[in-house]
């Protein structure tokens, strides 16, 4: 985890992990949903969401860019975690 997450420190775009990493395993959205919480119409979703498998045997890295341009970088433990659809 620790090598990883130097290598991913300075990602601060989906064309920069893809010049750094490479094509993704998965690569997906844009996804645009309304949830209404307490009533009130709230837009979520994302721009774009990469995942990279085969970068760690007990982790998968996922690069996403929110629906405001900001990108995050998580990474979750293969098997366990959902990806957007």
């Amino acid at each position: 985890m620790t090598e990883l997450t130097k290598r991913f420190q300075n990602v601060t775009t989906i064309d920069l992990a893809l010049k750094q990493f490479g094509p993704p395993d998965v690569d997906r959205g844009p996804v645009v949903q309304y949830a209404y919480p307490k009533g009130k119409r709230t837009l979520t979703g994302y721009r774009r969401a990469i995942f990279y498998d085969h970068l760690a045997r007990t982790v998968t890295v996922a690069v996403i860019e929110g629906l405001d341009g900001h990108v995050a970088v998580k990474f979750y433990p293969k098997g366990q975690h959902k990806r957007p659809a």
